[in-house]
C-alpha cells in the first residue's frame, strides 16, 4: 500500500491509502510473479547443488 498523494486535507487513513495493487496491470503481476518463482527455483537448485558438493566430500 502506497500513500495516496493525489489528496491533500483528508485525515482518515482510508481515503489517504491506495492499493498499490490497482496500478498494476494483470499481465505485469503475473510476469514478476513468474520471475520470482524462477529465482527461487534457481536458487534452491544452487543449494542443493552446494549440499551435493558437501556431501560427495565428506561421504
Amino acid at each position: 500500500m502506497v500513500p495516496n498523494k493525489g489528496r491533500h486535507g483528508h485525515s482518515d487513513d482510508e481515503d489517504d491509502i491506495v492499493n498499490a495493487a490497482e496500478n498494476v496491470s494483470i499481465e505485469n503481476m503475473v510476469r514478476m510473479c513468474d520471475k520470482l518463482i524462477e529465482a527461487l527455483q534457481q536458487r534452491a537448485f544452487v543449494a542443493e547443488q552446494d549440499i551435493m558438493s558437501i556431501c560427495s566430500k565428506t561421504c
